[in-house]
């Protein structure tokens, strides 16, 4: 993984997240050396997400995360999404307002310019 060069994948968490994408179906050995173009959107998109999950990024920003996703394919990012938020921050650009909700403990609207803290929110326990 070429993260590993720049120092921002442990070689320690190579596997960690290679089991992650096995556990939401994402078999590496296959894709790895696969053009991005010829990989499935969603497997590629969920690969990058946990790949960046198990990084030593303290922030990541994603930009849609959603876009394109079903019903089932949201709940497991959210899911995914939700066990990194306990160790990282993540910025979350969407129009998906219930993806947002779901996940997001603070929410900024652009449009009503308001800042909606969801104090609801039960963060899944690592």
């Amino acid at each position: 993984l070429d993260l590993q060069h720049f120092g921002k994948l442990n070689p320690l968490v190579v596997n960690q997240a290679l089991n992650m994408m096995n556990d939401y179906q994402i078999n590496w050995s296959i894709i790895e050396h696969q053009p991005a173009v010829d990989v499935q959107w969603t497997a590629l998109r969920l690969a990058m997400i946990i790949l960046l999950g198990c990084s030593n990024y303290e922030l990541i920003i994603l930009d849609e995360p959603t876009f394109g996703l079903g019903w089932r394919q949201k709940q497991t990012l959210a899911r995914f999404i939700n066990k990194i938020l306990n160790k990282k921050h993540c910025i979350i650009i969407s129009h998906d307002e219930q993806f947002i909700h779901s996940i997001c403990d603070k929410v900024l609207e652009l449009d009503s310019k308001s800042l909606i803290q969801n104090s609801g929110l039960v963060r899944e326990q690592r």
